[in-house]
């Protein structure tokens, strides 16, 4: 096996072109994101079973657009390179946002076909200028889809606004399509005229166990999901008779929410 060998270059040099590799990547990448994001073009090499040219890729995607991107300066390309794993990574562990983030809007995450647990958000989630079919706004998470996607042992105290009409609205999670458990939400839900609002999901299409949400913090007697309950009740361990206090969760009893022991530090 013959070894490739090696090129040593100054620092300024390689810093340079470490940053004009970035920025190549990132242009690009960039056409891509939201609503408005342009589709890229992509030549491909190579034939089908068939035994014809592959045909060329058209695709918004912004994960596919950073694997195919290439320069034929070594190092240059070493950043892109670079750049290429942190992106393979990054959809591999916390799904893809490049594309739908701007469309469902979450707390924590937009949209996810992932694993999602031991999470919090607080503050306030806003959404507005959505055109075209109805998209997702939740607390926590805007759109869950399947398969293999859970959500499990998060909470959010964040208020909920949808300003437009296109929005299903959700205290915790605006449309579920999998699998959503031991979870709950306390903070306001506000939606237009024209769009759902419950207080812990907007639209189920999955499964819900195990949830709760604050009615009276929350405004909203109704969800698509979960159980409704007074503030009181939401600080009784009665009410989540299923849950982990022992590793998992923590309250003072009548006085708190429950919250997560590794977070705020309660082993």
């Amino acid at each position: 096996m013959q070894l490739r060998p090696k090129t040593i270059a100054d620092k300024a040099e390689i810093t340079q072109k470490l940053r004009t590799g970035i920025r190549l990547i990132a242009a690009i990448v960039k056409r891509t994101l939201g609503p408005g994001g342009l589709p890229i073009l992509i030549e491909r090499t190579g034939q089908n079973l068939e035994g014809d040219p592959l045909e060329p890729m058209i695709t918004k995607d912004g994960v596919t657009v950073a694997n195919e991107c290439a320069h034929e300066d070594e190092q240059i390309d070493l950043a892109i390179q670079t750049v290429k794993a942190i992106c393979k990574k990054t959809n591999r562990l916390a799904g893809d946002g490049t594309t739908t983030a701007i469309a469902d809007v979450g707390g924590l995450v937009g949209y996810t076909h992932k694993i999602v647990t031991n999470c919090y958000s607080e503050g306030t989630v806003t959404a507005s200028g959505r055109e075209g079919e109805p998209t997702s706004i939740g607390g926590l998470v805007g759109l869950q889809r399947e398969p293999d996607s859970v959500i499990s042992n998060s909470y959010s105290t964040a208020n909920v606004i949808s300003e437009d009409g296109n929005y299903q609205t959700g205290g915790f999670i605006g449309i579920n399509k999998d699998t959503v458990y031991n979870c709950y939400s306390t903070g306001n839900v506000s939606a237009a005229a024209g769009s759902y609002a419950g207080g812990f999901c907007g639209l189920n299409q999955g499964s819900i166990n195990n949830c709760f949400w604050d009615e009276e913090t929350s405004g909203e007697t109704s969800s698509r999901g979960g159980t409704a309950k007074t503030t009181a009740e939401m600080m009784q361990w009665t009410t989540f008779e299923k849950w982990d206090f022992d590793e998992i969760w923590y309250s003072d009893q009548g006085q708190t929410y429950p919250f997560l022991r590794t977070i705020e530090g309660r082993k």
